[in-house]
Parts: structure tokens; C-alpha cells; sequence
């Protein structure tokens, strides 16, 4: 799950992005729903949860109450179903991602 922040330690949006060939956008909202209901949990007191960036955690630096009521979509490949597109398919994600793991070309010596 991606949070997006508004002010210093507020939450304005969350997005769970699919990348996979084979997700599909009710597996995407499901996740997505899992996670906000775990937020709200632990806003409440009911629920431990560990939010990252990167390696770091930052959960204690957030309001996690203020999710509340905030936007959140599912993201992914075109042609998934999922609520907002990369404007790319899963095929170019996939290519995409082979060029850049490609060996650097060697120069001549």
C-alpha cells in the first residue's frame, strides 16, 4: 500500500499497486481494503501495524487517524480493470524492466 501525505503527518491518499501480469483489480482492492481497515484499526487502539519507507519505520510518525474518510484507488498496467492505468501494459512494465537490467554495453578497448 502507497500513502501519500498532505501535511507534516497527515495521510490525503492510499493506492495499492499491481504490477504483475496475473494481478487483477478485486485482488488489488482487497489488499488495499485490508490495509486501510488495518490503519483504522490501529488508530483506534485495537491494532498494531508497521508502516515503512524504505527500511524506516514511520509509523509513529503519522497521524494514522486522519486516513479517515481519505481518497484511495487501485493502480496498475493498462487493461487490467484497475481504477487508474500506467498507461502501460503489463508487456511494456515487463520490457521495461528487461532493458534496464541489461549488462552496460562494453566499449571497445
Amino acid at each position: 500500500m502507497l500513502v501519500t501525505m498532505d501535511q507534516p503527518n497527515g495521510i490525503l491518499h492510499t493506492e495499492e499497486i499491481k504490477t504483475g501480469a496475473t494481478d487483477n483489480p478485486s485482488a488489488a482492492r482487497g489488499h488495499l481494503n485490508n490495509g486501510i481497515n488495518a490503519v483504522h484499526e490501529a488508530a483506534s487502539g485495537d491494532r498494531k501495524v508497521l508502516l515503512l519507507e524504505g527500511e524506516k519505520d514511520v509509523t509513529g510518525e503519522l497521524d494514522l487517524a486522519s486516513m479517515h474518510g481519505k481518497s484511495n484507488q487501485t493502480r496498475g498496467p493498462e487493461g487490467k480493470g484497475v481504477e487508474s492505468s500506467f498507461d502501460l501494459s503489463s508487456a511494456d512494465l515487463d520490457a521495461m524492466i528487461k532493458r534496464l537490467l541489461e549488462p552496460p554495453l562494453q566499449r571497445p578497448s
